[in-house]
């Protein structure tokens, strides 16, 4: 959310790091295979990276009671962070345990007790002033971790608690209309309502973008609006951008404005949809929807749903990407114009609150 910067971010409140101010307890003692109908309520970390919201009042999954004794607890109040992840944006993860009573935690993932409100934390843990911090720490090739003992060295600004409480309903007010929330409304408005799948390229015209040649630095520093997939992460409707100079642009293909960009290599699944005429770099493929088919910030949100899912799609080993004829074959499930445009309606709400822009980033 971007009120979390506003407030703490530029304060000078008390710094500590977060082994100061709690206490880190691996979980474990169960898999998805132990998954039952009745049982022990359970937190799974695969959950935490596809299900769960900032924080959660009542549990989705159960376990044996066979493995009580072999695994750890979450208590009200506690963060249930995921450790490991398949990228570094999803490393610490995390939901608060809002819920009366114990759940247990998998493993791959940590309980961190603590004292300060429990919602102000989980909102800390999306920030950009944790996730830029945390880069430091994580490891792994294919698969990423975070230890524990590495989270607890990270700084957290420490406001009184009274502060905290007054962020923590702002947080909790802003997630009803926020990305979580979107994602309900989407499935309650779309999901299983016979709405044919559709491919992108049935409804918009799809390319790639190209990159002015850094060797040339004639290309640089003029007045023609340009997107890197860098740029992406922090914007969601795209209005200010890098410049390049009238020859570098004329080597690019331009875009028209409301046109969807999406990073395919690397970031896969980043987007951000533009409100001027620009250029975009080789790492995004493009898409102009069809007029009164479907509408660009109903197709944003459409892929941003299943991004998780489209990310694993990528190919490649060190640096993954999705090709132009990959992203043109996504598909969507297309409802008429007039439903689209509620469901956009209602989205353009929500981002009233900062906290699409903050999904983009921290998620």
């Amino acid at each position: 959310m971007s009120q979390f910067i506003e407030m703490f971010g530029g304060g000078n409140w008390p710094q500590k790091t977060l082994g100061e101010v709690g206490s880190f307890t691996r979980g474990g003692g169960f898999q998805k295979s132990d998954f039952v109908e009745h049982g022990i309520p359970c937190i799974h970390y695969g959950q935490i990276h596809t299900k769960l919201g900032p924080f959660i009042t009542s549990h989705i999954t159960e376990i044996s009671s066979d493995l009580e004794s072999k695994t750890r607890f979450a208590s009200k109040g506690d963060l249930v962070i995921a450790i490991t992840s398949e990228d570094i944006e999803g490393s610490c993860k995390s939901t608060a345990w809002l819920g009366d009573y114990p759940v247990a935690v998998g493993g791959h993932a940590a309980i961190y007790k603590h004292s300060m409100n429990p919602l102000y934390m989980s909102f800390f843990f999306k920030s950009i002033l944790f996730n830029h911090t945390k880069i430091e720490y994580v490891h792994g090739t294919k698969v990423f971790e975070i230890k524990p003992n590495d989270i607890a060295k990270i700084l957290v600004p420490c406001p009184p608690m009274s502060l905290q409480n007054q962020f923590s309903a702002i947080a909790e007010q802003a997630d009803k209309s926020g990305f979580d929330g979107l994602k309900s409304q989407f499935i309650e408005m779309f999901k299983d309502k016979g709405y044919p799948l559709t491919m992108i390229k049935s409804f918009a015209d799809v390319s790639t973008g190209g990159t002015p040649s850094k060797a040339h630095p004639e290309y640089w520093n003029g007045d023609k609006p340009w997107v890197s997939a860098e740029d992406m992460k922090s914007k969601y409707v795209y209005d200010t951008c890098e410049k390049v100079t009238d020859v570098g642009y004329a080597t690019c293909k331009i875009i028209p404005v409301d046109t969807l960009m999406f990073v395919c290599r690397g970031s896969i699944g980043v987007m951000a949809i533009n409100k001027i005429e620009c250029a975009t770099n080789q790492s995004i493929c493009r898409a102009t929807c069809h007029d009164n088919v479907c509408n660009v910030e109903f197709l944003y949100h459409a892929l941003m749903y299943q991004r998780d899912n489209i990310k694993k799609m990528g190919t490649g080993t060190s640096f993954k990407s999705l090709n132009q004829t990959a992203f043109s074959e996504l598909e969507i499930e297309l409802p008429p114009y007039d439903e689209q445009m509620k469901f956009v309606t209602i989205a353009k709400q929500a981002d009233k609150s900062g906290s699409l822009n903050q999904y983009r980033i921290a998620s």
